[in-house]
């Protein structure tokens, strides 16, 4: 129990000590530690495995009672800030395949933002006393959308919405995630961050008064923040059942898709010998030929990303005869042949190379190649969104150096590898043919591994400038090998969910090592490549009729409204607590 000085930290409006918060105040190290891990525990619960997404909405609950009670902000901090770091460090062990500081580094600054949020609120809960149902979700919110863009493009995974959105094949719809397509999914993790903040107001403040006559009374803050909290849920489910209502008599039957999954581990990508390669592309014209004989109206075949053996796009295959593998136009042949023979469309998930026709120097790209039924299509669409550490390593020469120092070597060769490549330039949208009404193209677009994490940047993809859709499918492809047979393979399942709700918009995903598979425009999942209920660290194959939604998403328009406003308003309350309070003016006046 805390007493003398340090329960200054407690001012009423008055800038008088609290006797109520001045008794339950927390000043232990232990208590805040325990606390700390409370929310760290739930909200691992929260997500795959074992995915119970209930539990999100109590998870902020113990930092939000450790936030209004602390009787120091600097012990807040490093509580906090360790816990949070070694909980991101526990999240993040496969990136020990990139290098073995990586998951260090990551964990310094994502464990940052979640310490950092908490001192800040709890700094304007100290000068303000607001009600933690408004103030904890407009903090939490402003993280997640600052944690997800920065720095070097920000690691936008855990964030309190992706909880609610499914990763199991017959889940129904959830009602509260489809809320999603409004403002982008910060605004289901705001409504989740509502409810966690009300319980904080139920557990860390009276909750009645005496009034006039010595009775006592409901506060009238908490009786709003109850009422306002009730009203935006409620409004929430049943915009969620609209929607997903109004689906049952929109959605339009499309073509039939087949997805690839293989199975190959990350060292053998990096080191393979010649017979590896052959073995790879063989097993995937073995897997797409099957598919097609069980599947004869296939229209699209998808590879994984980065697993054709050579690189097959066209500004290498065409543009740079002289440096060419004799490999890279065999596969080309084969894959021309494949298309032409069957009369299916593949995207082909292949690394590109690049000539710089001045120095002759060689970069690389991460792209998908497009092969319609005849020929090869002339535009490649590259990754653009790369991910730190994994593609690039940012920061300066000094940091670029020492990073590299820490990753795997050449078994062979001995050389450092560098995974760094460039990122790619523009949207392209392929026009897939389609059996059952010839002259109506299937429009695709190819959001590439982590890119399917990136809300606003799938946005981009689905939706021309102005708001008008412009695609009426995302295939996304992806190597999940960095975390071959873990739960991380069903989290980037879930994460990809919810980008169909937030662009209405079906998705077909191909991934090597799993989980690949179909998700609709509600986000459910339709249908995973399995066998024997297994669906990671297997090969096959998956078909399936997609279902065209041709509803647009208000978030086309919205934006990023909502991040900017949460940011916003957090920046305007942290200003806030600099400016002194009227008690302490008048007090600087009298001396």
């Amino acid at each position: 129990m805390a007493t003398g000085p340090e329960t200054d930290v407690f001012p009423t409006g008055k800038h008088r000590t609290s006797s109520y918060l001045r008794r339950f105040g927390i000043s232990s190290a232990v208590a805040h530690l325990a606390l700390c891990i409370g929310t760290a525990v739930l909200l691992t619960l929260a997500f795959p495995r074992p995915g119970w997404s209930f539990m999100a909405h109590f998870a902020l609950v113990p930092a939000g009672v450790l936030v209004m009670r602390t009787t120091s902000l600097r012990r807040l901090a490093w509580t906090s800030y360790l816990v949070f770091f070694l909980w991101w460090m526990l999240r993040l062990l496969w990136l020990r395949e990139v290098s073995p500081i990586a998951p260090v580094g990551t964990a310094l600054v994502m464990g940052g933002y979640f310490s950092l949020t908490l001192v800040a609120l709890a700094a304007v809960q100290r000068r303000f006393r607001g009600t933690m149902t408004a103030t904890l979700p407009v903090f939490w919110c402003a993280q997640e959308a600052l944690r997800s863009r920065f720095p070097w493009g920000g690691f936008g995974w855990f964030n309190l919405s992706a909880s609610q959105a499914n990763w199991r094949v017959g889940q129904p719809a959830g009602l509260l995630v489809q809320n999603a397509d409004l403002f982008g999914e910060l605004t289901v993790s705001f409504l989740i961050g509502m409810t966690s903040g009300l319980l904080v107001d139920l557990i860390a403040r009276p909750i009645s008064k005496r009034g006039a006559r010595g009775r006592l009374r409901p506060r009238r803050t908490i009786v709003v923040a109850a009422l306002v909290w009730g009203g935006l849920i409620l409004s929430a489910l049943l915009y969620g059942r609209h929607r997903i209502q109004q689906a049952q008599a929109l959605l339009a039957d499309g073509p039939t898709i087949t997805v690839i999954q293989t199975n190959v581990p990350q060292d053998n990508k990096v080191s393979s010998t010649p017979e590896q390669r052959a073995e790879r592309e063989d097993e995937l014209f073995v897997l797409s030929e099957q598919a097609v004989r069980d599947h004869p109206d296939t229209a699209l075949i998808v590879w994984p990303e980065t697993m054709a053996p050579y690189p097959v796009n066209p500004e290498w295959l065409t543009g740079q005869r002289f440096y060419v593998n004799d490999n890279s136009v065999a596969l080309d042949q084969r894959i021309q042949q494949f298309t032409s023979d069957w009369g299916v469309s593949l995207l082909v998930g292949s690394p590109s190379l690049l000539v710089d026709p001045g120095t002759g120097t060689i970069s690389e790209k991460n792209s998908a190649v497009y092969y319609p039924p005849e020929g090869r299509y002339p535009n490649t669409y590259s990754k653009r969104y790369l991910v730190p550490f994994g593609e690039f390593v940012p920061g300066p020469g000094p940091l670029r150096s020492l990073f590299l120092r820490f990753t795997p070597r050449d078994p062979t060769t001995g050389e450092i590898i560098d995974y760094s490549i460039r990122p790619g330039e523009a949207t392209v949208i392929y026009p897939v043919p389609t059996l059952e009404d010839e002259g109506t193209d299937l429009r695709v677009v190819t959001p590439i591994c982590y890119e399917d994490a990136v809300g606003p940047y799938c946005l981009d993809l689905v939706y021309a400038p102005g708001g008008e859709k412009r695609a009426d499918l995302m295939v996304n492809l992806t190597n999940d090998a960095w975390y071959a047979g873990t739960v991380q393979g069903y989290q980037h399942l879930q994460i990809a969910t919810l980008r169909c709700i937030e662009t209405r918009t079906p998705m077909a995903r191909s991934v090597n090592t799993g989980v690949s598979g179909f998700i609709d425009s509600l986000g459910r999942v339709e249908e995973l490549v399995q066998i024997d209920g297994q669906h990671q660290e297997i090969a096959g194959s998956a078909s399936r009729r997609i279902r065209i939604d041709p509803r647009t998403s208000p978030y086309a328009r919205t934006r990023q409204g909502l991040a900017v406003g949460v940011c916003a308003m957090s920046l305007l309350l942290l200003l806030g607590t600099l400016v002194p309070h009227r008690s302490e003016r008048q007090s600087k006046k009298l001396k």
